[in-house]
């Protein structure tokens, strides 16, 4: 079998590439990691849902603001 057909023999089809999609998927990947890095977030000690939602909006917000910092 070679690289170019499939297990039933027809031709493998790549996935369509949209570039747009993929920008959005990495910048929300890409916030999540952030805060992946932040310990009181990752450990989640809150016990109300709407606490934990403040933290990372707060977590956000700073992340941006830092972020907008840098660039002026």
């Amino acid at each position: 079998m070679t690289r170019s057909s499939s297990a039933d023999g027809g031709p493998v089809r790549r996935p369509v590439f949209d570039r747009e999609q993929y920008r959005r998927r990495n910048i929300i990947e890409h916030a999540v990691g952030g805060l992946k890095n932040l310990r009181r977030i990752a450990t989640r000690p809150e016990k109300l849902a709407v606490h934990f939602e403040a933290m990372i909006t707060i977590a956000l917000v700073a992340r941006y603001a830092t972020k907008s910092s840098d660039t002026t």
